[in-house]
């Protein structure tokens, strides 16, 4: 038991640190058989979320537009080696396309500085 609690205490103390550490601290618990508590379970479910990176494109061309700004984050993610989801093109009205990518929370950052997106969104 005072495995656990040390393993607890640790994992509470490096989520805000390091994501790597919590997931030690994480498969120390299962490991030893025991059950994780439901705030680990949100944790760890925060820490998996796909997050959809959105840029607006309005006007008659904007479908267009939309289409080739995905050739962009094709490239991007060739160039810089980055994982994603999922890279799109979606119609909303005749007036309003969007482009996105969907990405892990972790690599979120990275595409955010460098790409700039209009807005994001927890993707379903």
């Amino acid at each position: 038991m005072r495995i656990i609690k040390k393993s607890w205490k640790q994992f509470k103390r490096s989520y805000l640190k390091n994501s790597v550490i919590v997931h030690v601290a994480i498969l120390k618990v299962c490991v030893l058989g025991k059950k994780i508590s439901t705030f680990a379970m949100k944790l760890l479910e925060q820490m998996n979320r796909k997050i959809k990176l959105i840029w607006d494109f309005r006007g008659p061309n904007g479908l267009k537009t939309a289409e080739h700004h995905c050739v962009h984050l094709n490239e991007f993610t060739a160039i810089e080696k980055l994982a994603f989801h999922e890279i799109n093109v979606q119609e909303i009205t005749e007036y309003h396309s969007i482009a996105y990518v969907i990405v892990d929370e972790k690599d979120m950052l990275t595409y955010r500085d460098a790409l700039k997106p209009h807005r994001g969104a927890v993707a379903p």
